[in-house]
């Protein structure tokens, strides 16, 4: 059974509309969907000046997002040395104390009932918990903290620590306004799309039926043809901290999607080796020829991957 695989990315659906605007364009009056749009109340017209001004949205999408993750990688460049550092100061607080590790939540930090230390996972719980061991250390007099033989041995000086912590913070605040000016920008580009998937679907399904038995004509309009037996279905898969995953069997000319919240390494064929691709959250890249089998690698150390892919297994 023929198929059409419909882009799922809005570079792909702009791609396709453009090469159906273009044929139908070129066949003039003879075009075979001239009598089908008037039917269905298509304007190709209309559907071009919206997809112009979903580009602009996209375009500002594009930037808000690039502007989002240099935020964030200046955060982390700043936070991220010293977040690694209260791990030393928690195990050396929890060594002071034992057995009464319950003496730790004075200071933050936060122990299970088997005893072990819970670190925070996100940005501002581990910006919290920096600033509540500094706050208790601050609040012995001259050097009777418990943390202060451990801190002039390390060389660690907290007030420092908390100024570029407070720089880190400053450029949070710029990441997640970003962010959201990001999906904002997304959601106003999705909504304007909708209608116009719509049709890119109507007209595709019309030209299979219109073309049964030969449905490869479609492609003349840019329609991606399946004949595999089996339907492709969405797949949602995890990937594991510092991981990769083989996924196979993914239908050409489909879209791979990152749907979590940080970055992927998509390689192409079956081993992790050579150039690879990044993807970055929220972002998608076609699956063309050549990546029916793919290696997605997570990088993180703190946070699982998630992407979606069109298999047909």
């Amino acid at each position: 059974m023929a198929r059409i695989i419909y882009p799922e990315d809005f570079i792909g659906q702009k791609t396709l509309f453009n090469l159906v605007k273009a044929k139908h364009d070129a066949d003039g009056a003879s075009s075979v969907l001239t009598a089908m749009l008037t039917q269905k109340g298509i304007s190709m017209p209309y559907d071009l000046a919206a997809l112009n001004a979903a580009d602009t949205y996209n375009t500002n999408y594009i930037q808000f997002y690039k502007d989002a993750e240099e935020n964030r990688q200046q955060r982390d460049l700043r936070a991220d040395p010293i977040f690694s550092g209260m791990r030393g100061v928690a195990q050396y607080l929890k060594s002071y104390y034992s057995p009464v590790t319950n003496m730790l939540g004075e200071w933050g930090i936060r122990v299970d009932n088997d005893n072990r230390i819970v670190y925070p996972s996100d940005f501002d719980s581990k910006l919290i918990l920096a600033f509540a061991i500094k706050t208790k250390h601050d609040s012995f007099p001259g050097t009777t903290s418990p943390l202060y033989t451990y801190l002039t041995e390390q060389t660690i000086d907290l007030n420092i620590l908390a100024t570029v912590l407070t720089n880190a913070q400053n450029y949070d605040v710029i990441f997640q306004d970003n962010r959201r000016d990001a999906e904002a920008e997304k959601q106003l580009r999705d909504n304007l799309m909708k209608p116009f998937v719509k049709h890119l679907r109507l007209i595709g399904n019309y030209l299979v039926k219109l073309y049964r038995g030969s449905e490869q004509k479609a492609g003349d309009w840019g329609f991606t043809i399946d004949r595999s037996p089996r339907e492709p279905k969405l797949r949602n898969s995890t990937i594991g901290l510092d991981d990769q995953m083989l996924i196979k069997g993914i239908a050409i000319n489909s879209t791979f999607t990152n749907t979590g919240t940080v970055a992927l390494h998509v390689y192409k064929g079956l081993k992790r080796e050579g150039d690879y691709v990044i993807v970055q959250p929220s972002n998608t890249l076609g699956m063309k020829k050549g990546y029916s089998s793919i290696v997605v690698y997570n990088p993180s150390d703190s946070t699982v991957g998630k992407c979606s892919t069109l298999t047909h297994r």
